[in-house]
């Protein structure tokens, strides 16, 4: 009876998430057999109730590393407690097979870097953070495709949350304070919520629109409180099934000339209730093109 410290029994959550992307991964795969029906929450996070209706914040101290530990050994993962370095594990890691960190409950060091491709997933409770200086979490162009999920990620102030220089990376199920920047790849941002951000909650750069590139994606994620724009397009992306509400200025702003189905983007996204500190705030606002004394304003 007692789930927080063995396997939990969801046989139907398994078989409802057998083709969701994380059960389909190479990452998927390589997870003892002990670890899947808990980290399915990953996959449908309607059900991380059930999967972890005793670890709740105030019982995560009680959980056992050890079986953690000793069940995650077996597929090459790491298991980190708070304090452990995530960055000298990665640094150290072997070519193959990618890392596999586990991340459990409480609060762990940032900023880190993933020049590689590697799979980050927090445990309930997991939150990484950085108090000062860069993003806490940075996904470099070679990260390939990894996977971050289930993660709660806090930026320090005047930094991002989670910066993405290229790859074709997946967050899922994570919430991220103070914003993502996508400044180049394809990455797709799938269940995440996005809070709290002194500037934009979501940048799409215009370093992701390279030619021969699919758009990033944005996919039923709750993007909310930004002090400026919810979404900021400098480049096109793929935005569906999201909640975009109570930003500071605009609930989506598209760049001039940036190719965006407007009638599609309201008609398959929840985008109400913005320009909550500017008086011209919209919620989706196209910019016009600029003028001469903007070109010269510039030069």
């Amino acid at each position: 009876q007692d789930m927080l410290e063995q396997p939990a029994v969801l046989a139907p959550l398994s078989a409802a998430s057998s083709h969701d992307p994380l059960v389909l991964s190479p990452v998927w795969r390589r997870l003892p057999a002990e670890l899947r029906p808990r980290l399915a929450a990953c996959a449908q996070p309607a059900a991380v109730f059930w999967a972890w209706r005793l670890s709740c914040r105030a019982l995560a101290s009680q959980l056992d590393h050890n079986w953690y530990a000793k069940v995650a050994s077996g597929s090459g993962a790491v298991v980190l407690r708070p304090g452990d370095s995530a960055q000298a594990v990665l640094d150290a890691a072997p070519a193959e097979p990618r890392p596999l960190l586990f991340l459990l409950p409480g609060r762990h060091r940032g900023p880190i870097a993933l020049r590689r491709p590697a799979a980050l997933i927090g445990l309930m409770g997991a939150v990484l953070e950085a108090t000062a200086g860069e993003s806490t979490l940075r996904l470099e162009s070679d990260c390939g495709d990894s996977r971050i999920a289930s993660l709660e990620v806090r930026g320090p102030a005047g930094a991002w949350g989670v910066f993405i220089a290229g790859g074709r990376p997946i967050l899922s199920a994570c919430r991220v304070h103070n914003g993502a920047a996508l400044r180049g790849g394809s990455a797709s941002l799938e269940r995440c919520h996005f809070v709290d951000s002194d500037g934009d909650c979501v940048l799409v750069d215009e370093g992701c629109n390279c030619s021969g590139q699919l758009p990033p994606k944005i996919l039923g994620c709750t993007i909310a409180h930004a002090r400026v724009d919810g979404i900021s397009l400098e480049a096109a992306a793929v935005i569906s099934g999201c909640n975009i509400i109570a930003n500071g200025r605009h609930g989506v702003r598209i760049a001039h000339g940036i190719d965006i189905d407007v009638v599609t983007l309201v008609t398959k996204n929840r985008i109400e209730s913005n320009s909550r500190r500017t008086a011209h705030g919209e919620n989706v606002c196209i910019e016009d093109p600029p003028t001469l004394a903007d070109l010269l304003w510039e030069d």
